[in-house]
């Protein structure tokens, strides 16, 4: 058997691989966004191939982004054409033509032009993107985008801001988007392509942080894996948050495999059979943004399962329990509910297009996995028997669920600033299901945690 480039992924049902063959092309009358570039990232990690970027001045195209997904993916046949060659290459008399993302945050009436029609005449492969000065938003109406947005025609244009939260969610609904409109995902028995995103999609920074940057540490478990990366980007382009970072601490006993570098998007130029925890801390401090002024964070790998002792060494404000597995969280968080009364615990999992995340304070009252929703206990038997009756990892040919972890990972930064800006949790689960159209959603609320109500009566 032939292995591929994406041997060792967890086969989702009904996933049609094929569907990632139809081109992706991004449009752009100036620069080219950064929710784009991430977009062509996160899209590469998926196992899209043929992207297209396409401005006036194809040259100015920060070569970053395509230096990292040439990296990230080496399959991947990347174009950077001018406008008036992508726009030509996206004819819509074409019926199974590319899939186009068109930046209509500032247009010149050419360009107005031709992705209105474009989008009248194969509306199911076109979607609008803008950024207005406090959000993004996304949609199939030129019109209304742009009139969301603030981009009424003829209006001055202002600054774009930073890339931010926000915009990490657009490129994962963008993505998502794409995977519907090329039917890449139809669940037996229904045959139903997976739904879009609403008509129209605003989206706004969660929450704002006010006032000084409070230093945190932050401690990954589990720091080498898919959900840590897409944590780990998020908080990269989130200013707020990286200012307040002063030592990263990535804990994770495995190593690099060939899987791991087609998908996990931190690991552009990692070696294979390098400690994961080693080659994420290198590629976070490399990509790290500070202020001018401010020192960069201290980065600390791990190559090695959490233990307790790991708690009294570096004292964390936040732990991230991010490993693919439901027995080593439960491990870790056993840990933490007996010595780390105070710290911040971001707690997420996936699993194919499902995924959760909650946020929890030990001691405060807060959910945890001893006392927590039965569901745990029904999904780690669940993942035991759906191990035990897979193939053999290297039989596995598709892509893993990247988009699931983009926005498991994206909930944990936003919980990361809800926290520093409120300095409370809220008492829910959030949930990933990107076969629903919001594909983010609030869960019922908690139950508090029984283990540390009965200590405070006892007290």
């Amino acid at each position: 058997m032939t292995h591929t480039r994406y041997a060792r992924q967890l086969i989702a049902p009904g996933f049609q691989q094929a569907a990632l063959e139809r081109r992706l092309v991004c449009l752009s009358p100036e620069r080219l966004d950064p929710a784009l570039h991430h977009l062509a990232l996160v899209a590469g990690a998926m196992g899209v191939t043929q992207q297209t970027l396409a401005q006036p001045a194809p040259r100015d195209i920060s070569l970053e982004t395509p230096a990292r997904l040439l990296r990230l993916n080496p399959g991947v046949a990347l174009e950077l054409v001018s406008l008036d060659l992508g726009l030509a290459l996206c004819a819509p008399e074409e019926a199974e033509g590319p899939y186009v993302v068109a930046d209509v945050t500032t247009t010149t009436r050419a360009f107005t032009t031709s992705v209105r029609r474009l989008g009248k005449r194969a509306p199911d492969r076109v979607r609008f993107f803008a950024r207005g000065r406090d959000s993004i938003v996304i949609g199939r109406s030129l019109r209304e985008v742009r009139a969301r947005a603030g981009r009424a025609p003829g209006a001055s244009p202002a600054s774009a801001a930073p890339l931010g939260l926000h915009g990490v969610e657009a490129a994962g609904h963008l993505l998502g988007d794409y995977l519907a409109a090329t039917r890449a995902y139809d669940e037996p028995p229904f045959d139903e392509p997976m739904p879009r995103a609403p008509e129209l999609l605003e989206i706004r920074p969660a929450t704002a942080i006010s006032g000084p940057a409070r230093p945190l540490t932050v401690l990954l478990v589990g720091g080498g894996g898919a959900l840590a990366h897409a944590f780990l980007e998020a908080l990269l382009h989130e200013p707020t948050l990286a200012r307040s970072l002063r030592r990263l601490v990535v804990v994770d006993p495995d190593a690099v495999e060939l899987s791991n570098l087609s998908r996990q998007i931190l690991y552009a130029g990692a070696e294979l059979g390098e400690p994961k925890a080693a080659a994420t801390a290198r590629a976070f401090a490399a990509r790290r943004v500070t202020d001018p002024g401010t020192p960069p964070p201290e980065v600390v790998a791990v190559p090695s399962r959490f233990v307790a002792e790991h708690l009294e060494r570096f004292r964390p404000d936040v732990v991230g329990l991010f490993p693919d597995a439901f027995e080593p969280r439960a491990a870790a968080f056993a840990h933490l509910k007996r010595g780390a009364p105070g710290v911040l615990v971001l707690d997420g999992g996936t699993e194919f297009t499902y995924g959760t995340f909650r946020s929890v304070v030990i001691g405060a009252g807060a959910p945890c996995l001893d006392c927590g929703p039965e569901e745990l206990d029904r999904s780690a038997a669940v993942e035991r028997r759906e191990r035990a009756g897979r193939a053999g990892c290297s039989q596995e040919h598709t892509p893993s669920n990247v988009l699931t972890n983009l926005f498991a990972g994206l909930l944990a930064a936003r919980a990361l600033a809800s926290f520093l800006a409120s300095g409370a949790v809220p008492p829910a689960q959030d949930v990933v299901n990107w076969m629903l159209p919001g594909r983010l959603h609030r869960g019922p609320e908690l139950p508090a945690c029984g283990c540390w109500a009965a200590a405070r009566r006892s007290a």
